[in-house]
């Protein structure tokens, strides 16, 4: 995904208004989020230059933003997928979370019995369903409209509104599921649900290939234009998030030194070795983080093989694998993201031969 609250950031005024807008607006627009994502960036670049050369926003979108918000996500009608491809694929993304649920609960606890025969409540699966459309239905009739309506309101607050929804409709969703119960065998469940996906696989890999000559969505000149885009848009995401990250870093280190001068009088040099000394320090806690995640799926996985079997034990270290290494991944890139960046800015003060204070003033003026 696109880091469009740093990108909006370096808009102003009408700019960024129309720019804040249009990216709630591709969050509720439905369709492909890498073809969103896409045009969010084409019309960021036009918004800055614009914003550079002092073309009137009106030029750009018309008179009417809403408008333009509609025609720019929503125009290309005939790349739109049939609803009898989708409605199929709906199905298997449901299927593949049955799927996925169903071993989940096929651990084992005192009064299961045989695994494969214990019964599931197959409701939350028919009410997740109905909260799909529900959220569908809120994101296209109402969501869409706030963003127009109201003026005042900010990306961030849309996003939590968004949230919000998800979250309510979770919890009706759990409340009428324990109302209304339908249990089916965990048996009947995966034969159910791995049969469908294996049958989808098969007849839409048939069509790919009589459609593109290839099992994939598109030709093989395609998909990669389609991988290189995607590696742009990944790249200027990454490039004016580090940015922002970088001097939002270098504004916080020179507040952190004014409040050490202040209190234990510290010169620069002092500082610069304290920040080194931390970062090393950060190594050793990145080794104990290792050891740490190892324990939390080894453990449980090694007790269930014990006291269970091998097959249970294997299937709890997987899922538990599934849940904790991208925790672990996701921490562990902000942590080196943020240790590289704290290193740079000492490096950078060194070469300039000025103190973190001047330097983030040169970084806000440039």
């Amino acid at each position: 995904m696109l880091d469009t609250i740093s990108m909006a950031d370096k808009l102003k005024g009408d700019y960024r208004k129309v720019f804040e807008k249009a990216d709630m607006y591709s969050s509720v627009a439905g369709g492909d989020l890498e073809e969103n994502d896409e045009k969010i960036m084409n019309l960021y670049d036009v918004l800055i230059q614009a914003q550079q050369e002092e073309k009137p926003i009106e030029k750009i979108i018309g008179s009417d933003l809403e408008e333009f918000c509609m025609s720019y996500f929503e125009r290309e009608e005939e790349t739109k997928e049939k609803w009898y491809i989708v409605i199929p694929k709906t199905i298997y993304g449901i299927m593949k979370v049955v799927f996925i649920c169903t071993l989940i609960w096929m651990l084992p606890s005192e009064d299961t019995g045989s695994v494969l025969e214990m019964k599931q409540n197959v409701s939350p699966y028919i009410a997740g369903v109905v909260l799909g459309f529900a959220l569908v239905f809120i994101g296209n009739d109402i969501l869409k409209k706030v963003i127009f309506k109201s003026k005042k309101i900010k990306p961030i607050v849309f996003y939590f509104i968004i949230i919000l929804n998800f979250v309510i409709g979770v919890i009706i969703s759990v409340m009428v599921s324990d109302l209304f119960q339908w249990e089916i065998s965990s048996k009947t469940l995966l034969l159910i649900s791995l049969g469908y996906m294996v049958v989808y696989l098969l007849v839409r890999s048939i069509w790919r290939y009589t459609t593109f000559g290839t099992i994939r969505r598109e030709t093989k000149e395609v998909a990669q234009k389609r991988k290189d885009e995607k590696q742009q848009t990944k790249l200027f995401n990454k490039e004016v998030s580090d940015e922002s990250l970088y001097m939002i870093m270098a504004e916080g280190m020179a507040k952190r030194y004014l409040r050490l001068q202040r209190k234990k009088g510290i010169t620069f040099a002092e500082f610069a070795e304290k920040i080194r000394k931390e970062e090393r320090q950060q190594k050793k806690i990145d080794v104990a983080m290792i050891l740490f995640y190892a324990v939390m799926i080894l453990g449980p996985a090694i007790a269930e093989m014990i006291n269970n079997n091998v097959f249970q034990g294997l299937l709890l270290g997987l899922l538990l694998t599934a849940v904790e290494v991208p925790i672990y991944l996701f921490l562990k890139k902000n942590t080196d993201r943020s240790s590289a960046n704290s290193i740079r800015i000492i490096e950078e003060c060194e070469k300039k031969e000025m103190d973190i204070v001047e330097y983030s003033k040169e970084l806000k003026e440039n």
